[in-house]
């Protein structure tokens, strides 16, 4: 609360111990001077297990403290100049949507809009990084029209479409054999939440602009784009319709 974290005994609640957050990322960075300045409205985030304890600050930073003494036992810079740029500068957000532990807690991984990052919990180095876009492939509206649209006739036939027949005829809702600009698929705006993300034994899940995809959780490879009773066989709630994992 505030920036701080305290620990306090469970049945008296006396504290045990008190850190300043940014005060103690900003020594164990070496950096002197006063802090940074916190964003108004903005909120540390906490995850505590019997092994580990980790704080993601407003500023970006992500901490490792210890259990039993909340001494700082490693830091990660702003975890956004891990991202990609050019996943940004295409629209991605860089403020973090969603963060899991995996359940070996060996592996933090950090969803952002514009990159997923997977960082090693002792070391808070980032191992993996994949950028989003190379996740959601759907081409949407007039660049749909752009992509497939060869001879420029403002239709897309089963010829130029590189996609299954089953597919084109999902789009083609006519069924007069091509598919125009009112047809093609439209981007999806993901509803407040942003993107979202779940970590479990059978994989890693993204949930982005209404798709879901699931990750190999070792080098962030897509592995399939699966449907809501896929996600249902994994034992993993869907997101709800605000596009919000319960």
């Amino acid at each position: 609360t505030d920036g701080k974290l305290a620990k306090l005994q469970g049945k008296t609640l006396e504290p045990l111990a008190i850190v300043d957050v940014a005060e103690a990322q900003a020594k164990a960075l070496g950096i002197v001077g006063p802090s940074r300045e916190r964003s108004a409205g903005a909120a540390d985030q906490l995850i505590v297990s019997d092994r580990l304890i980790l704080v993601l600050s407003a500023d970006g930073r992500l901490a490792r403290f210890n259990p039993d003494t909340l001494e700082v036992m490693a830091v990660s810079p702003d975890v956004m100049q891990l991202g990609d740029r050019k996943s940004e500068e295409e629209g991605g957000s860089t403020e973090i949507s969603s963060w899991m532990v995996d359940a070996s807690g060996n592996n933090i991984y950090l969803l952002t809009g514009a990159m997923l990052i997977k960082l090693n919990t002792q070391t808070l180095i980032a191992e993996e990084k994949l950028a989003l876009s190379r996740v959601d492939e759907r081409v949407c509206g007039d660049r749909f029209m752009a992509r497939y649209d060869l001879n420029g006739d403002n239709r897309v036939t089963m010829d130029e479409f590189n996609g299954t027949e089953a597919e084109f005829a999902r789009l083609d809702s006519n069924v007069d054999g091509a598919i125009t600009a009112d047809e093609a698929p439209q981007p999806t705006e993901t509803a407040e939440g942003g993107e979202q993300l779940r970590v479990t034994r059978h994989g890693v899940y993204v949930y982005r602009n209404g798709q879901v995809f699931r990750l190999n959780p070792k080098n962030l490879q897509k592995e399939k784009e699966i449907t809501l009773e896929d996600i249902a066989d994994a034992n993993v709630r869907p997101p709800r319709r605000e596009g919000i994992w319960d």
